[in-house]
């Protein structure tokens, strides 16, 4: 019977982590969240050309090999962005002449956004593929960027 309770225990893993990590996000500042996203982007050799401040809802602006990649951090809003917050970013994108962009948050995004995402300029990164992605020291991008 002890083997089958440490086999549950390590099964709960995965879900008792994704759990803390969500909590620890939760209760980060906006601030600090952007400037952890920055560091990821830092580490994949993008260089940081910007933070916070922009009317246009850009939280991050980015270059790496000569291109512009903008970001948004929706991590403490609500647990499902709306594909409104990709189309306003892939707007973005398009006005600003950028290569691409990227829409991050701790929750999760509605089908709708990524559905839109898939056709747009947009990378999404959720809660449950952001471990992942801080986790990475270098490295390619996420799927398509």
């Amino acid at each position: 019977m002890a083997l089958a309770k440490q086999q549950r225990r390590a099964r709960s893993l995965p879900t008792r982590v994704r759990a803390a990590a969500a909590l620890a996000l939760g209760s980060m500042s906006w601030r600090h969240f952007e400037r952890m996203i920055g560091e990821a982007f830092r580490r994949r050799g993008f260089t940081i050309t910007g933070f916070g401040g922009n009317a246009h809802g850009v939280d991050l602006g980015l270059m790496k090999n000569g291109q512009r990649f903008l970001v948004q951090c929706k991590h403490w809003q609500k647990p499902q962005v709306a594909v409104t917050a990709v189309r306003d970013l892939d707007g973005v994108i398009a006005a600003q002449g950028a290569h691409g962009g990227f829409l991050i948050t701790g929750g999760e995004f509605t089908r709708e956004a990524r559905e839109f995402a898939g056709t747009s300029k947009v990378e999404l990164i959720d809660g449950a593929s952001l471990g992942n992605f801080m986790g990475h020291t270098a490295g390619s991008l996420p799927h398509r960027a």
